[in-house]
């Protein structure tokens, strides 16, 4: 059948372009970042696309991968510019442990989200993930890896769109180690997803059958025989 073999080669398409998008980020402007960013959801949409996994339009899963990978690097600067831009300035220990914890936080606030993130990564249907993310182990350890990968995209995005930052050849080389391991890091997360568990129903109660009434006859009343009476 020749549409396996053409969607995989859209697929190999799409990831290529996920390639240029992330190493165009090393061009000496901070708004080449945006290279980096719109990387993410189009590899995730090639890998997806590779395995198979899409169970929506391929338009409303880019706009929910965009949608979720913007948010995330979104919040992950929220949380490293004080601290990143501290170090930067004075270079103290103090910065430094300040940095280390808005990591640790950001990677605690990521962790408990992995089965959602993974899951629109994988098939983009968002609302059966966000539904069932109650009854998913939210703690689980794969899910650690899955925040950390996360992590460590978004954090790269924020290096490259910090001015000054990077320049020169350790501003491609940060751009050519994000266009190889993304789309390896975007492999790992949908391979960890998990398919959202239907919600448990109550074991059925068997109803026994009525029982039909039996009409019992009442007994027959007994007569007393005369002759024996009379012999008495």
């Amino acid at each position: 059948m020749p549409e396996r073999p053409v969607s995989r080669a859209r697929a190999i398409a799409v990831i290529v372009a996920a390639i240029a998008l992330a190493l165009a980020a090393g061009l000496p402007t901070p708004l080449a970042a945006l290279g980096a960013l719109l990387a993410q959801p189009v590899a995730a949409l090639g890998l997806s696309a590779w395995r198979g996994s899409t169970r929506v339009a391929p338009w409303r899963h880019a706009g929910l991968l965009l949608g979720l990978w913007t948010l995330a690097c979104a919040g992950v600067a929220v949380l490293l510019a004080w601290p990143l831009g501290a170090l930067l300035r004075s270079g103290s220990l103090s910065a430094a442990i300040a940095l280390s914890l808005a990591v640790g936080i950001a990677l605690l606030l990521l962790w408990p989200a992995w089965p959602l993130l993974s899951g629109v990564e994988r098939d983009g249907e968002w609302r059966a993930h966000r539904d069932a993310l109650h009854r998913s182990d939210r703690a689980a350890w794969r899910g650690l890896g899955i925040a950390a990968s996360v992590l460590a995209i978004a954090a790269t995005v924020l290096l490259l769109a910090w001015p000054g930052l990077l320049d020169g050849a350790a501003r491609w080389g940060v751009a050519a180690v994000s266009a190889l391991a993304g789309p390896g890091l975007h492999a790992l997360m949908q391979a960890l997803a998990r398919t959202p568990a239907a919600p448990a129903t109550a074991p059925r109660q068997e109803i026994p059958a009525p029982v039909a009434a039996v009409d019992v006859a009442p007994p027959a009343p007994v007569v007393a025989d005369p002759q024996a009476l009379a012999r008495e």
